[in-house]
Order: structure tokens, then sequence, then C-alpha cells
């Protein structure tokens, strides 16, 4: 199988695991609710994304971006059910500014969340270091870090939320231009 034909089916099939997973937590979790509830299920999948659903800005005059082999230039999908919920959202985007100037924008944003996160330094290694990031986190909830995260070469990578409502920025230069990804996942339990 070529590189390009594996690469077309990892999507439907981490779709495929995430909806059998739901359905089996779902399962579980209707079995100790009362009868009478019933079940319910829910599941969204959109090729398409815009602002509202990474609750970030599009950084002024960037273009939307996809890569190479891949169909769609954003990504948004969620399921749910009654004791369970995920939602996730991608967007990618291109800009000819630096990476300095687009982080300034995206830090000022990011910041109506809570006080974001600067991750710098190697994945999991001693350089790797979190700055800034408090926002407090229920029982159920963890606070963000950046222990398995790190910017690409060049770049900046920022974290905002919690583990179970977050929103990450990755800002990277690609050739003379600078890449951004927006990513918002929020999980309901």
């Amino acid at each position: 199988m070529t590189t390009q034909a594996r690469r077309s089916l990892r999507l439907p099939t981490l779709l495929f695991s995430l909806l059998s997973a739901t359905l089996a937590l779902s399962h579980a979790a209707s079995a100790a609710e009362s009868k009478t509830e019933g079940l319910n299920l829910g599941l969204e999948l959109r090729a398409s994304t815009d602002s509202a659903d990474i609750g970030l800005p599009i950084y002024p005059g960037a273009i939307q971006r996809k890569e190479q082999g891949e169909e769609n230039k954003g990504l948004a999908m969620g399921f749910w059910s009654n004791s369970f919920g995920f939602k996730l959202a991608v967007q990618k985007y291109s800009s000819k500014d630096s990476v300095d100037a687009i982080a300034r924008v995206y830090l000022d944003a990011m910041s109506a969340y809570g006080k974001p996160l600067v991750c710098e330094g190697k994945k999991g290694s001693a350089e790797a270091v979190s700055k800034g990031g408090e926002m407090t986190a229920s029982k159920k909830d963890k606070p963000l870090n950046c222990e398995d995260s790190s910017p690409k070469p060049g770049g900046r990578l920022f974290k905002v939320g919690t583990e179970n409502q977050q929103r990450a920025v990755s800002i990277y230069p690609v050739g003379e231009r600078v890449f951004i990804d927006l990513v918002r996942i929020d999980i309901k339990h």
C-alpha cells in the first residue's frame, strides 16, 4: 500500500475508533442510568471550520491551507452521549508575516481564556518549559502542561485552558511563509 493510501485511511480509521469507543462508553454509562431516560447519541463531522469553532480569530491576511495529500483545509468533529462528549476543531493557515508578529496576535487572543502557556525546548527534555498557564481546573480536569509538546524549529507553541477544554496554536516557518495551526479540544465527562 502506498504512503498516500495509508494517509487517506488515517482519518476514517481514527473516526471509526473514536466512535466505537464513544458508543462503548455510552452503553456502559447508560446501563447505570435510569431505563426511562433513554440513550442520546450524536455525531458531527465537517470538512470545513470557521473561527467560531476554534474560538480564536483568523490571523489578518492569512490564507487557509491544506497539507499535501489532504483533501480538506480544516476539520470539525464531535460526538456525544448522555454522559460523555468530545469535540475537536482544527484549522490551518499560512501568512507572509513573521512568526513574532503572528505570535503577538494569538497570545493576546488566547488571554481571553486564561494565561496562555508558552511551550519551549524539546519535547520530553529537561529544557521543556511551561511559562504561564494559570487556570483553575476542576477535580475531573487537570491544568495543561508542555511535557508532551514542543514548538517546531523556529516556531512558537501556545496552549490555554485545561486538559478537557483547551486551545493550542502552533506557529512555524516553512520556506518563505509562516504556517499557523489552530486546535480546540473540548471533552465533557
